[in-house]
């Protein structure tokens, strides 16, 4: 401890820390706990003051007790005793002048009955603008909705009449319907082209087992070449749903199916082997075997449905059965018709023989004579 002392009256009593030198500095140096309070002020022989106070808060205290008026946290924020962070006295102080200002330039003011009914009246003009605009915004257009409409006239005959064809559709819409001034021979294209079971088919296979195509009322497989088909009733339409259900139902061919994002993983989970063609969508006919298919099936569950109640994939076994048996009676007619065309042309071939063989004998003998013409 150093102390320094003086009872002399009127005397002053202090400690003078003094560097003659050109250079360096004239330093405290305070240190408590082996340094855990540490603080320095110096003095640089050019000037300035410094108190170096590293990693601890400096507090300017004027008070017995309590938080001190001033603070310099490590961060480097003040604290004023009135808890304004990072704010000067000054600029209070300032900010409260600016805010009496304001305060005292707010004048009152009063409304009489004509102001009040003229900003009643500016409030109503702005909403009936308002109210306007919206109005013509959500008005619907009657073009569109005539053209909504005579597709969905057209969709309906379509289904009705069982039409394919866009101009034989366009006609009996005109027909049934002559005050339709929105049908058109392209609106029922428009029409025909959301069904694709009502598209003509050209894909041919080369034999059985050979061309596939396949869509969905549930999941829907024809062989190109003998029509057979093979169906399975789906939950969904999902990807892996659909691609599940074709593992099973289709073995080693070439499938062709629409671009439906039902069937993008479909060459993935079907045996080795397998191809998977999409149509390309300005070819209209590349799965309309399989199309006609659906279109057949459909009628037959729709009357089985009708005849029997339940849901069409109750009877979806019996009608693919049923469809698969009448293709298969009508293979049966075409082959007798060919062996009955093979046996006459057999026997046309052999009546041929005979004829040219009596000429020949005829020729020998002279007796032959040639017929006029």
């Amino acid at each position: 401890v150093l102390s320094v002392s003086n009872s002399a009256a009127a005397s002053t009593t202090g400690l003078v820390i003094k560097n003659t030198a050109a250079t360096g500095v004239a330093r405290l140096q305070l240190d408590a706990n082996t340094a855990t309070g540490f603080a320095q002020l110096e003095v640089a022989p050019t000037g300035n003051c410094t108190l170096n106070v590293p990693g601890q808060e400096i507090w300017l205290q004027n008070r017995l007790t309590g938080q001190a008026p001033l603070i310099v946290e490590t961060n480097g924020i003040v604290t004023t005793a009135y808890g304004q962070n990072d704010l000067s006295d000054e600029k209070v102080k300032q900010n409260v002048r600016d805010a009496e200002a304001i305060f005292d330039r707010a004048a009152p003011k009063r409304y009489d009955q004509a102001d009040l009914t003229a900003v009643r009246w500016g409030v109503c003009k702005r909403l009936q603008r308002r109210w306007r605009s919206r109005d013509l915004r959500q008005r619907p257009d009657p073009g569109k909705m005539a053209e909504e409409a005579a597709l969905d006239l057209l969709r309906r005959l379509a289904s009705d009449f069982n039409v394919r064809d866009a101009r034989k559709l366009y006609q009996i819409a005109k027909r049934e319907f002559p005050d339709q001034p929105a049908v058109t021979v392209n609106r029922a294209r428009d029409a025909l082209r959301g069904d694709v079971a009502r598209q003509p088919g050209q894909e041919r296979g080369r034999g059985p087992n050979d061309r596939l195509q396949a869509d969905l009322i549930g999941l829907v497989v024809t062989d190109v070449f003998t029509r057979e088909a093979v169906t399975r009733a789906l939950p969904n339409k999902n990807a892996e749903t659909v691609a599940r259900a074709a593992a099973e139902a289709i073995p080693n061919y070439v499938v062709t199916t629409d671009e439906g994002n039902e069937f993008r993983t479909l060459e993935a989970n079907l045996p080795q082997g397998v191809v998977h063609r999409q149509k390309r969508p300005e070819d209209r006919n590349a799965t309309a075997v399989v199309d006609r298919t659906i279109q057949t099936l459909k009628k037959d569950l729709a009357g089985e449905v009708a005849r029997r109640g339940g849901k069409w994939d109750d009877h979806a076994a019996e009608a693919t059965e049923a469809y698969n048996a009448r293709g298969r009676a009508r293979r049966a007619r075409g082959r007798g018709d060919a062996a009955r065309h093979q046996d006459n042309a057999e026997k046309f071939q052999h009546n041929k023989q005979l004829t040219e063989g009596r000429q020949a004998r005829l020729q020998q003998a002279g007796a032959f004579r040639a017929p006029i013409i």
